[in-house]
């Protein structure tokens, strides 16, 4: 990412103007006014002639040292300071060997008449072509050099600036120097084209004012350097202080001065909003703010500390306007009405405008120059305007600039780089201005901007668009970072954003981007997306001409509102490379950010699509790390913070929180496509994420199943994608599907064996379509399970474990107990063919065996849902009631059954208990009054025959079992069985429940108890219910039965009754001892049958005794077998004896 937001502008910044504009701007100096004895005549005799040949002007300074040499083969005197010249040459001399050589066809010059000369104050030269008048800056300083023109145009190129027009202005008053015409400088450095020129400078201290280039045409620039690019990834960038050992010691500058990289255990960025983006680079200093501001005073001399009387500024600012272009190899740019470059000269030893001579103890002093030895200082003439002229350098490629040879010559050092060419096109002026003076310049000091309605720059795979750009490089001391400035910004608006255009695939927008290289930062301020285009998982086979961009499969889009700051890290070099190389380390994104995948080509949307996969929240952060073997970057956690919401397929989820840690990518092999003729694997790599944890009002949803989407909300979750695990946390986890719930405080998920885990206190809710006696019900019942320590369910047993004060609810039943385990039905596994289910829809409900990993949620919630009772098997202080209470919550009826154990099986609907217990039926309701005829006719409340009166209490105990089954509506106990029967106003503890209010006084009840070793009862089918008024149509009967207790264990008349061994039982006035006793009404004869002896056993009597204290009397009854007929109340007996009384 850094290379891709940097590299696009490094070609620009390469606009080192430095090596040619110093020279454009200084080399051109006019010759220094005499002071005392300057100005030789040769010839005093004809001094005061208007005319003459072979003029020859000697300049020197007060030690007679020559500066300067004037050659004019012919001149007229115009007035009294003028003169017209013919061919003048020029020499001028400078303090370390160098010269500048000027030719002309023609001139005009002002000349001051001195005690010993002429001082030339202004004029004018002539060409008779464009390129006649030249200016030759030799910075050669080998006393023995050739004459210019004897040199090789590869010598000339490589020791010389040159510059050709046909017209040239000076003034030595103005201190100016200007031309209206077309000018050309050639270097080794850099060709230039131009029209008009302008150059002023100040006299005390002699330095450049400015330098104007009217309407630029063209520069090129040649051997322009990578190890010149601010932007490269060299070893002389600065370096992060967690470089390993051997790369910090390769850069200069102590580690420890390095920034550290935030460690791998460091809290998310983007959990806190951080400060605001530093300020980034300066901008350029406006060139007519500094021409029209007054050089300052020179400052005073301190002899002690041998300062120069002045200080000559030595940064300069260079201003290209309109229409500017620039081309670098494959890098270009475009679209700019302004660039700038604001740079350090550092090169004061060939300041051509510094005065005096080296030393006499160097260099011999310099006698006056006769006449005869000018051959050997300037040549005889210039170069002749009928010599072949050079190549147009607007037609010449940069491979072969105007006047320069296609191959270099033998004489070219070996060791000469070959780097590209930098072109600058331009139609309005070039301004240059020295601006200000730095102690210790660095040619790699410098500041470039550029603007315009629409900025482009590119190289050959990325390109930025903006409306301005600017990048900043400085370094206090080259050899440290500590104050180092290392700068760029790329500037757009809110409706023309600044976009970075990357390898076809990637895309950045923002308003403002800047980026530091010594603090490894970049900051994108204001809203703006980044697109990532996928092209399919194919070999890259692209030639080394650029194909056309192929049409997008889908596309990635993230956008903020607020900003995005960018952390980059440093490799070291890896095996074949010499240099290391930058890496994101980590991005964070600030304000409304969102990530949406996989949308389709083409415009993108304004508003998230309904089923897209996306990423939404107020803070992202993403860190990233890096495999030093093989060098592959790839995601290692990531952090969305602030209502964050995400999809994925049809899963969704939303937090306060969302963090997903990636495992390290390893490579696999991938067979190229049958197109390509590569028979070589190519790697690839995919980071796969490692851990999910989600916090602060976490809800996923599950949506494959639209008609019953899974929800799961908590305080936390954490999900390993890889393990199929996930733990949910909170003060109330609910995973939901329809009517199943799943709810507690520590909740964990396994998809291996389908296990849900619940630590602490829950519940579960789930339906069933029968009630706890087995009875089918006319539709599913919800059932709710609560516990206080834990939860076990494993979808491979198909069965959930509950322990600790467990309490089953559902509608009319309850029970209670302290450990329940709940066996479910099995499901079927799906017999659909892999090809026709598709992917990510359904819900996940079937087995291991028959479901595809890929098709269960993320967090494999679904396992338990849907499911069926099978089983209850309950342990422990095991209570289970069957309650009904009227709208005011008075209680009407109840049955409760108390036991240590008991198995509740739903499909055989059958209820067994092992071990003692007791069951309590009550009915509270009020006695229901009786017409006349009904209370003739009716009989007296009788546990036995089923006739009982409201309000009853019946309970049972028993001490070893009870099995109750429903189908045969039968109930069997078994050991020291005690069943006692009360009604009327016999009922006891009936003011401790919530009844309703009853009539007083109650109507005359009854007593009844039974004890007998083992109890068998059956019951006939309960009567119909009356039905509730149809509302929906005839065709759909109302079947809701008017009773909601009919939903419970409701039974209908005793069918049969059959109680063995030591029978007792009282009954009203009666009592029975026997061992046997059956009752029997399957047919129309209401008989009890009474054994006094079991099968298999001795004979022995039965006994009936009846007392009726109202009366006083007693009758009793004996026999080994009694039968009594209830409905005529009469009693037979066999070999019977009896006895009564008063």
């Amino acid at each position: 990412m850094k290379r891709k937001l940097l590299i696009l502008l490094s070609s620009f910044l390469l606009l080192l103007l430095a090596f040619w504009a110093y020279q454009l701007a200084t080399r051109i100096d006019a010759p220094q006014r005499p002071t005392g004895t300057q100005a030789i005549a040769p010839d005093r005799d004809n001094a005061n002639a208007n005319q003459g040949l072979d003029l020859h002007v000697e300049m020197r300074d007060n030690q007679g040292r020559l500066q300067a040499v004037y050659d004019w083969p012919e001149w007229e005197k115009i007035s009294d300071d003028r003169y017209r010249v013919t061919e003048p040459r020029v020499v001028l001399y400078r303090e370390k060997g160098q010269r500048i050589y000027v030719w002309a066809d023609s001139g005009v010059v002002q000349a001051e008449r001195m005690a010993r000369g002429y001082n030339i104050r202004s004029g004018t030269l002539f060409g008779r072509t464009s390129r006649s008048v030249k200016i030759f800056f030799d910075n050669s300083t080998d006393p023995d050099r050739k004459p210019p023109l004897e040199r090789t145009e590869d010598e000339m190129r490589r020791q010389m600036i040159r510059f050709f027009t046909d017209r040239i202005d000076f003034d030595n008053q103005q201190l100016l120097i200007q031309t209206d015409s077309p000018v050309q400088m050639l270097s080794n450095q850099a060709d230039v084209d131009g029209r008009g020129l302008h150059i002023t400078w100040n006299e005390v201290p002699r330095e450049l004012r400015r330098l104007r280039i009217d309407h630029g045409q063209r520069m090129v620039m040649y051997n322009v350097s990578d190890r010149d690019d601010p932007f490269s990834l060299g070893l002389s960038n600065p370096q992060p202080a967690s470089a390993p050992a051997g790369l910090a010691a390769s850069r200069p500058g102590p580690a420890e001065t390095q920034p550290a990289p935030a460690g791998e255990d460091e809290p998310p960025a983007a959990a806190s909003r951080p400060a605001e983006a530093p300020d980034g680079p300066r901008r350029p200093t406006s060139a007519p703010e500094v021409a029209s501001r007054p050089a300052p005073p020179p400052a005073p001399a301190k002899r002690a500390l041998a300062k120069p009387a002045f200080q000559r500024k030595n940064v300069y600012l260079a201003e290209f306007y309109e229409n500017v272009r620039v081309r670098s190899g494959p890098r270009s740019l475009d679209g700019a009405d302004k660039l700038t470059m604001e740079f350090e000269w550092a090169g004061q030893a060939e300041n051509l405008f510094e005065g005096g001579r080296g030393s006499s103890a160097t260099r011999p002093a310099v006698a006056p120059v006769a006449p005869a030895a000018t051959p050997s200082t300037l040549p005889a003439a210039g170069p002749s305007d009928d010599a072949a002229a050079a190549p147009s350098p607007v037609a010449a490629p940069p491979s072969a600039p105007p006047g320069r040879p296609a191959s270099a010559p033998a004489t070219r050092p070996a060791t000469r780089p070959v780097d590209r060419t930098v072109t600058i096109t331009w139609s309005g002026p070039m301004v240059l201005t020295p601006i200000r003076y730095v102690p210790d310049p660095a040619r790699g000091n410098y500041l470039v901007a550029g603007e315009g309605p629409k900025v482009v720059l590119k190289d050959d795979r990325n390109t930025a668009i903006c409306r301005s750009f600017v990048m900043e490089r400085h370094r206090d001391d080259p050899g440290k970072t500590s104050g180092a400035r290392m700068k760029g910004q790329l500037l757009g608006t809110r409706e023309q954003p600044a976009r970075l255009l990357m390898d076809n695939t990637q895309e950045v927008a923002c308003e403002d981007i800047k980026f530091d290289r010594i603090v490894q930062r970049a900051w994108l301020t204001g809203p703006g997306y980044m697109l990532q285009t996928h092209q399919g998982d194919k070999a890259s086979t692209r030639p080394a001409s650029r194909p056309a961009r192929p049409a997008p499969d889908a596309v990635d889009r993230i956008s903020w509102s607020d900003r995005v700051i960018v952390a980059f890290g440093v490799a070291p070099p890896r095996e074949g490379q010499n240099r290391p190389s930058e890496y994101i380390q980590r991005v964070q994104l600030y304000g409304d950010v969102k990530l949406v995948q996989n949308l389709a080509a083409g415009p993108v949307p304004t508003s998230l699509p309904a089923k897209s996969d996306f990423v939404q929240s107020e803070r992202m952060t993403i860190q990233f790390q890096r495999d030093d073997k093989t060098g592959e970057v790839s995601p290692q956690y990531a952090y969305a913070a602030g209502q964050a919401r995400a999809r994925q397929e049809n899963t969704a989820i939303s937090a306060d929180l969302l963090g997903v840690s990636f495992a390290r990518p390893q490579p696999t092999q991938k067979k190229p496509e049958p197109t390509t003729r590569r028979s070589a694997r190519v790697q690839t790599v995919k980071a796969k994420p490692g851990l999910l944890k989600a916090e602060g009002n976490v809800v996923v949803v599950d949506s494959r199943d639209p008609g019953q989407p899974l929800r799961a909300v908590a305080d936390q979750i954490i999900s390993d994608p890889t393990k199929r695990t996930a733990l949910l946390t909170g003060s109330d986890v609910r995973i939901s599907q329809g009517p199943n719930v799943l709810s507690g405080t520590h909740v964990r998920l396994e998809e291996a064996g389908q296990v849900a885990f619940v630590t602490g206190p829950g519940s579960l809710d789930f339906l069933t379509d029968k009630d706890l006696n087995g009875a089918r019900l006319s539709k599913p019942r919800p059932i709710r399970i609560t516990w206080a320590d834990s939860m076990d369910y494993a979808g491979t047993r198909n069965s959930a474990i509950f322990t600790g004060e467990v309490k089953l609810r559902s509608q009319t039943d309850q029970m209670d107990c302290r450990q329940m385990q709940v066996i479910f039905e099995r499901t079927e596994p799906s017999t659909r063919p892999a090809k026709a289910r598709p992917a990510a829809t359904g819900p996940a409900k079937a087995s291991v065996a028959s479901s595809r990993p890929a098709d269960r949620g993320p967090l494999a919630m679904a396992e338990y849902s849907s499911r069926r009772l099978s089983m209850i098997l309950a342990d422990g202080q095991v209570v289970l009631q069957t309650r009904r209470a009227d709208e005011q919550q008075h209680l009407l009826r109840r049955v409760q059954l108390a036991c240590e154990k008991l198995i509740y099986n739903a499909g055989a609907a059958q209820v067994d208990i092992v071990g003692g217990g007791t069951m309590l039926s009550e009915d509270y309701r009020p006695p229901q009054p009786k017409s006349k005829s009904a209370a003739r006719t009716a009989r007296p409340d009788d546990a036995l025959s089923g006739n009982v009166d409201s309000p009853s209490q019946t309970a049972f105990r028993w001490a070893k079992s009870l099995c109750y089954m429903q189908e045969q509506r039968s109930i069997n106990m078994d050991g020291d069985v005690l069943m006692v029967h009360r009604s009327g106003d016999q009922v006891v503890l009936a003011d401790q429940v919530n009844r309703p209010d009853w009539p007083q006084p109650l109507p005359a009840g009854r007593r009844s108890e039974i004890t007998c070793d083992r109890l068998l009862a059956r019951f006939a089918e309960p009567p119909k219910p009356a039905t509730r008024p149809a509302t929906k149509p005839a065709s759909r009967p109302a079947t809701a039965p008017a009773d909601d207790l009919d939903l419970g264990p409701r039974l209908g008349p005793l069918k049969l009754f059959h109680a063995t061994g030591q029978v007792n039982m009282r009954d009203g006035t009666r009592q029975v001892l026997a061992q046997r006793l059956v009752y029997d009404r399957s047919t129309e004869l209401d008989l009890a049958i009474i054994w006094g002896y079991l099968p298999g056993q001795p004979e022995a009597d039965a006994h009936i005794y009846e007392e009726d204290p109202d009366k006083g009397t007693s009758r009793s009854w004996s026999s080994p077998k009694i039968i009594w007929d209830r409905k005529n109340d009469t009693i037979t007996a066999d070999k019977a004896t009896g006895g009564g009384g008063r």
